[in-house]
């Protein structure tokens, strides 16, 4: 049980609502992040002014996936003139994604790295130990109670045992 007191005996999950908030947006970000790589990759190149329709109307796909862009030549018959739009920069995606990953990590006690963020400076092994410090006092204190359990339902066992009660066996502390 993680965290148990006496109210919740039990304890709680560790899977906390914090961590399925985070978990949420991180797979909408990452979902995001693939529709925008796939986007990015077509060409946003709009010809302005033309005077008949270019593109097949049949066949609107090429425009709406950025292939071809028309506009036609407007009523005082300028000229047509060609314009690229600037691509998508996948930077704000990724950086979004990062800070998710700072948020779990304040969250959970795990290091950042772990999710697989990486920093550009590397880290010293003294800020890799004292990144794990939070981590590893929950998997002592984790044991401990586990460990606190686990004889407990030993006193119990050797209490059917022997036809006594806990607290006997408890007190007697069988070896």
């Amino acid at each position: 049980a993680h965290g148990a007191t006496l109210e919740r005996p039990f304890g709680a999950s560790r899977i906390t609502r914090a961590v399925m908030s985070i978990t949420d947006d991180a797979i909408r970000q990452r979902a995001r992040m693939e529709v925008a790589a796939e986007s990015a990759t077509l060409p946003q190149t709009w010809l302005l002014g033309t005077y008949e329709r270019m593109t097949d109307n049949a066949n609107r796909y090429d425009a709406s996936m950025g292939a071809v862009n028309e506009i036609t030549k407007d009523a005082d018959g300028d000229s047509p003139t060609v314009w690229q739009s600037a691509q998508l920069q996948m930077a704000p995606l990724t950086e979004y994604l990062r800070q998710l990953a700072c948020q779990m990590s304040s969250v959970t006690n795990v290091p950042v790295s772990f999710f697989g963020v990486s920093n550009d400076n590397p880290s010293s092994s003294d800020a890799i130990a004292a990144s794990l410090e939070p981590l590893v006092i929950d998997a002592k204190n984790l044991n401990r109670e586990n460990g606190n359990a686990l004889r407990n339902v030993a006193y119990m066992a050797l209490a059917l045992a022997h036809g006594t009660d806990f607290a006997t066996e408890r007190d007697r502390g069988a070896n």
